[in-house]
């Protein structure tokens, strides 16, 4: 495989290296919460993997695997194709690149379940489609924000 030299602005380098390490250290922080003792993978190892994705034949453009939007280092998110919260794995096998919205959306569902999903969203009146979306994207943070401000209390 030829190598190919591409000198990467500095900023994008910048937020990339931020994203990244957010991205993995959060879900390295939710692997030992669930009472892992060491995590699959090195933050190096999260690196290439998302990189071969953003510079692969593309040439630094990536899409959202559930809604084809084109993404950035500024705007990616990281998902569990197979939830962990139902037993899936914290390895890279089990990760995909999407959109913050789309992750947010999809929540617990599995990949094939989410696909599922919105077929049967798209069935409805738009105004209900967005209604739907609009729930499900700031519901699990409403809900998530009113559960530790009630423990912060307490």
């Amino acid at each position: 495989m030829k190598r190919v030299s591409q000198k990467v602005p500095e900023r994008i380098e910048q937020v990339f290296n931020r994203r990244s390490l957010s991205i993995y250290s959060g879900m390295k922080e939710r692997a030992f919460k669930k009472g892992l003792t060491s995590f699959p993978f090195l933050l190096a190892d999260f690196r290439i993997w998302l990189l071969c994705r953003f510079v692969g034949e593309a040439r630094g453009i990536v899409s959202c695997e559930y809604s084809g939007e084109i993404l950035s280092a500024e705007n990616f998110s990281v998902d569990h194709k197979f939830p962990v919260s139902r037993g899936g794995e914290f390895g890279l096998q089990n990760l995909t690149i999407c959109s913050e919205k789309e992750n947010l959306r999809k929540g617990n569902m599995t990949e094939v379940e989410y696909r599922q999903f919105k077929q049967h969203v798209e069935r409805y009146a738009p105004e209900v489609q967005a209604a739907i979306w609009r729930k499900l994207e700031v519901g699990d943070v409403q809900r998530f924000n009113y559960f530790k401000r009630k423990r912060a209390a307490q």
